[in-house]
């Protein structure tokens, strides 16, 4: 009971502050690292490896992401002020974080179950989708934060960031592999570099058309 408790309630909350307030530590790699999208898809994966059902590990998973959602805007609340929090939630911006955050625990969290869980007719290869899917988004975000370097401050420490990122996808990949076979592993890591991949490009437009103005 009290391990659920920390990895469902306490963990996602954890993060959401932690990603609200993280600039405040002067630990720069952690902040370049805290601040991708990341976190937020390989921690419910990782917390639902342990979930039998993938039912379970959806739900488990979406509210791992509302809960570290509400970890970040209320400790933005709390930390500063009403205004700094409402403000990222105004003209239905508040919809699309929550939205987000749901969805994409809610798939990962499933992906974990069935990855901790394989059903004994799935395909040979999904136990080490997820694992796959995971180090596929990691890597991903480590690109997206590479591309951005010339339009942004603090180019050195961005570029930790993304090789702490590429090092994170290295071991979750490593994990995969060693659980699922490396031959199965490269079919299902081929599979999730392109799906993985796609969702986070369809993240990142709903991002920047819905999350940054009214909708």
């Amino acid at each position: 009971m009290v391990r659920s408790v920390l990895l469902y309630v306490v963990l996602p909350l954890a993060l959401g502050v932690v990603s609200a307030d993280v600039w405040r530590f002067d630990l720069p790699l952690l902040t370049a690292v805290l601040r991708t999208q990341a976190p937020w898809a390989v921690l419910p994966f990782l917390v639902c490896l342990r979930v039998r059902t993938p039912a379970r590990g959806a739900l488990l998973g979406g509210v791992f992401g509302l809960l570290a959602m509400t970890g970040y805007f209320g400790w933005e609340w709390v930390a500063y002020s009403a205004h700094a929090a409402l403000a990222q939630l105004e003209g239905g911006r508040g919809v699309f974080w929550f939205a987000g955050a749901a969805v994409a625990g809610a798939v990962f969290g499933l992906l974990g179950s069935l990855s901790g869980h394989p059903p004994s007719r799935g395909p040979r290869w999904l136990p080490g989708f997820g694992w796959a899917a995971a180090s596929t988004v990691l890597l991903v975000e480590a690109a997206y934060q590479l591309r951005r370097l010339p339009f942004v401050d603090g180019r050195t420490v961005v570029a930790s960031g993304a090789l702490v990122l590429v090092a994170l996808a290295v071991v979750v990949a490593t994990a995969g592999a060693r659980r699922s076979g490396l031959r199965l592993f490269a079919v299902a890591f081929a599979l999730a570099l392109v799906t993985a991949s796609a969702g986070f490009v369809l993240m990142l437009w709903a991002e920047h058309t819905f999350a940054y103005v009214p909708l």
